[in-house]
């Protein structure tokens, strides 16, 4: 979803920002103290945030996990307040679903793709409930998925309308053909090769 900065006002932590962004029609977030509006997505952004939204709750349909939408917040710290595309979070022993994410889904754009590999991705890190880390290409059927291992993150990448995305945290697969379904994707310019580099994994 594509981003605008705000130069005012200046905010001291989550809570002043909270007390401040109810008062306000638009939608923002807090990255790192800096106030960041969210603007209107594309189709493309907007389908890919439905799809998987859909689909994790199709998949997640009898368990102790639900998914949530981009009003959900997730707050880190007293500097950050996210507002994630997707997320999946799992019921307390009280029944309830706090902001502690089991997963986090972020649709990159142009506008947001420094700040959901960068500052946010590092904060996002620091969640002890976080397990899987999702980013979604809205340009091509593209999945990168960053899984919590014994040892740190683990990266891999699926490509092509015939991969899956596991979630083993959940127990799930998403595959992509789901999540894509009904994207027209951008043709490319003439003279460029519409194969494109070999897929890698990793």
């Amino acid at each position: 979803m594509a981003e605008a900065i705000a130069t005012a006002p200046i905010l001291r932590d989550v809570e002043d920002f909270l007390a401040w962004a109810e008062t306000r029609p638009e939608r923002w977030q807090f990255v790192e103290g800096r106030l960041v509006m969210m603007a209107g997505a594309s189709d493309p952004h907007d389908f890919l945030t439905v799809n998987t939204i859909a689909l994790l709750r199709e998949k997640l349909r009898g368990t102790p996990c639900r998914p949530h939408g981009p009003d959900r917040g997730v707050r880190i710290g007293r500097r950050n307040f996210y507002l994630p595309d997707a997320s999946v979070s799992c019921r307390r022993a009280d029944g309830s679903f706090a902001s502690e994410p089991v997963l986090v889904v972020e649709v990159l754009s142009p506008a947001t793709e420094r700040d959901d590999r960068g500052v946010k991705w590092r904060n996002y890190q620091t969640l002890a409930s976080l397990r899987h880390y999702l980013l979604l290409s809205q340009d091509e059927p593209l999945a990168e998925l960053f899984t919590r291992g014994e040892e740190g993150w683990i990266y891999t990448r699926h490509e092509g309308l015939e991969a899956t995305v596991p979630l083993a945290a959940m127990g799930i697969e998403l595959p992509l053909s789901e999540l894509y379904a009904d994207i027209v994707f951008p043709q490319p310019e003439e003279g460029e090769d519409e194969a494109g580099p070999p897929a890698a994994a990793i």
